[in-house]
């Protein structure tokens, strides 16, 4: 409930001079095109909620603790 909706954080990172943002709603969709954008040399920057990271560093699908 304190989170921002994605859209209007894309709006504020135009507004500031950030890149053009795209906004994935699903988590590992969104690492996976961040990685595609990033390219093979690039660097994904993945922020947000302990819950997030944890559900980003496990596979698709799977249940339990992922550290």
């Amino acid at each position: 409930p304190r989170a921002l909706p994605a859209a209007t954080l894309a709006s504020l990172a135009g507004q500031i001079g950030g890149a053009a943002a795209t906004v994935v709603p699903e988590a590992h969709a969104a690492l996976a095109r961040a990685r595609e954008l990033a390219g093979e040399d690039g660097v994904v920057l993945a922020t947000g909620s302990i819950y997030l990271i944890s559900d980003l560093l496990r596979s698709p699908g799977s249940r339990g603790s992922a550290l």
